[in-house]
């Protein structure tokens, strides 16, 4: 006699699929939402997973073709928010299957925030402040009661909690350029806290619209110093994704040096030149950034700490988006010796076009827009795109 199971013998939650998604033995995602809902963006890609595509109505008007679609190895059921799966694995849960589903769906993964440690030391602390699901990295700076935070994203009691767990305030709130792929967190937490908001002139006009940003912020300009307890930030002027982009490099007191690339140096890879229609010549701009403005201040020693991530092999087994700029010399192939044209033409190969939605996120960090919490996740559903080709 058949004994039949609950559907919450298969639940998993946000946190369980980040494990999962950092393990090397692969699996399947199987989405159900119906097809006008349904974007493959929504996933990063990567190599530890498959990804199809099954319509929950499908499941319910003719069942063997349904699981006749679904491939052999780990399944794992997911939908916008959860309801959808609960109706599948409600009809398939007596099957055979090796299966899980997404407690929330992408909404709550969307969501998800993991904060890892990066370094810590009797000086203070570096936190890795990440969005799995959209690839996004953040970093909380915290020494002698002082917190910075650099390209928060928009959550902002993500890192009002953190500061507060660290019996910090915050005093200086960093973005390192104009991000296109997810709306700053940077102007609502100066807001809230009164800290100043820092990032480069030439990021606060929109380059489409021509406006300036609504707001007050502290201009950001190269070889600005600034302490935060017993730790330095120096700005480094990096354009090339942005013309305003800058690069912070920290020092601790030993002289360990940790660098905020922003959407520069990449794990995999480099920021893209090309998101505002200006590739060739914001290629040549960023060759320079790599290979002149940079080099005086980092060595080999030195630790990157990127905006992003692509894969979820990035993450190294301490749970970081993190490297030093020697290995990546050696695994990055953007960072190999090479000439400018040669720069150029691999940063534009294959250049995926520019979501509609980055022109809008622009305008919600220029205070030009706002928008409602549902669009704001709508804008921010799906893959960043902001590297170049890896």
């Amino acid at each position: 006699m058949m004994t039949t199971k609950h559907i919450d013998q298969f639940k998993i939650n946000v946190y369980d699929l980040y494990q999962l998604m950092r393990q090397p033995k692969p699996f399947t995602f199987v989405d159900v939402r119906m097809p006008d809902l349904f974007n493959s963006n929504d996933y990063n890609q990567d190599d530890g997973y498959q990804l199809v595509h099954i319509p929950y109505i499908e499941f319910e008007d003719d069942l063997p073709a349904a699981l006749a679609k679904l491939p052999a190895g780990k399944l794992v059921f997911i939908c916008r928010s959860g309801n959808k799966t609960r109706i599948v694995m409600d009809i398939i849960k007596d099957y055979p299957f090796d299966m899980v589903w997404l407690d929330g769906g992408l909404r709550a993964w969307r969501s998800f925030y993991q904060t890892t440690s990066v370094f810590t030391d009797t000086a203070g602390s570096i936190l890795q402040v990440a969005r799995p699901g959209r690839g996004d990295l953040s970093y909380l700076i915290v020494s002698q009661g002082e917190a910075a935070l650099i390209d928060p994203m928009r959550d902002t009691q993500e890192y009002l909690d953190l500061i507060d767990a660290h019996n910090a305030r915050l005093t200086h709130i960093f973005d390192t350029h104009n991000h296109a792929d997810r709306i700053s967190g940077g102007r609502f937490l100066a807001d809230i806290s009164g800290a100043p908001y820092h990032k480069h002139p030439y990021d606060a006009k929109h380059l489409v619209d021509r406006l300036p940003m609504q707001i007050s912020y502290q201009p950001l300009w190269d070889g600005d110093i600034f302490t935060i307890g017993d730790f330095t930030l120096r700005a480094i002027w990096f354009p090339g994704h942005t013309l305003g982009m800058t690069n912070f490099l920290l020092t601790t007191p030993q002289q360990k040096q940790f660098l905020f690339s922003g959407d520069g140096i990449f794990i995999q890879s480099v920021g893209r030149p090309d998101l505002m229609g200006k590739g060739e010549s914001w290629a040549e701009i960023l060759y320079e950034s790599l290979n002149k403005r940079l080099k005086p201040f980092v060595n080999d020693d030195t630790i990157i700490l990127p905006a992003h991530f692509q894969l979820f092999s990035e993450i190294n087994a301490d749970g970081l988006v993190a490297a030093t700029l020697g290995d990546l010399r050696h695994s990055n192939p953007m960072l190999r010796p090479m000439t400018q044209e040669e720069f150029s033409a691999y940063v534009l190969k294959g250049a995926a076009e520019a979501p509609e939605e980055y022109l809008e996120i622009l305008r919600i960090n220029h205070a030009l827009l706002e928008v409602s919490e549902e669009r704001a996740m709508e804008l921010e559903a799906g893959k960043n795109l902001c590297s170049a080709t890896i």
